[in-house]
């Protein structure tokens, strides 16, 4: 959010994250062990705007805290990290008509991150409803994932804007097998 103006001006933004989740995966090459994480980034950093592009950069404190069910000697992820990130996302419409967006964000906690890349083509000649494919990239010093898959970008539905995206993901978590997201 802009605590000075809005957001469709260049000036101050501050980024309030927080995120829970549960995951599964191998320890020994059959055994799974189970794992919560939590996290929470508050962040500080600049937003640049015009007609054509919006891009955000942003720096912070971060702390992760990772519980796993079951004692794992191998897993360096795990208890309670405070650290710094950075993180960096845009929109840019290099046409009317077209779409590359996406976001970074490096954290020193777990050495935890995240990357997205997303193309898009207006469907709906104008109203800026975007379809097109994005890759996908993140993990932490336990894991790495990639996620190649299709999105569609700014459903209007009211003052509320969604994203909706899936495709196929390879985990080296559970063996390199891979599914679906």
């Amino acid at each position: 959010f802009s605590p000075y103006g809005n957001l469709d001006t260049s000036g101050l933004r501050l980024y309030l994250h927080g995120s829970s989740g549960v995951y599964k995966y191998l320890t020994d090459g059959d055994t799974r062990n189970r794992g919560s994480e939590m996290s929470a980034d508050l962040l500080v950093g600049w937003g640049f705007e015009t007609d054509n592009y919006s891009i955000n950069m942003f720096v912070g404190p971060n702390i992760v805290s990772d519980r796993i069910d079951a004692p794992d000697p191998f897993n360096p992820v795990q208890g309670t990290q405070v650290g710094v990130k950075g993180r960096v996302d845009w929109w840019v419409n290099p046409t009317k008509r077209t779409l590359v967006a996406g976001e970074a964000e490096y954290g020193t906690a777990f050495h935890n991150y995240w990357v997205k890349s997303q193309y898009g083509i207006d469907i709906t000649d104008g109203k800026e409803i975007f379809i097109g494919p994005e890759v996908i990239f993140l993990g932490d010093q336990r894991f790495d994932q990639w996620r190649v898959g299709a999105h569609v970008t700014a459903l209007h539905i009211g003052k509320v804007d969604l994203a909706l995206s899936g495709g196929y993901d390879h985990d080296n978590d559970l063996g390199g097998r891979g599914g679906g997201y």
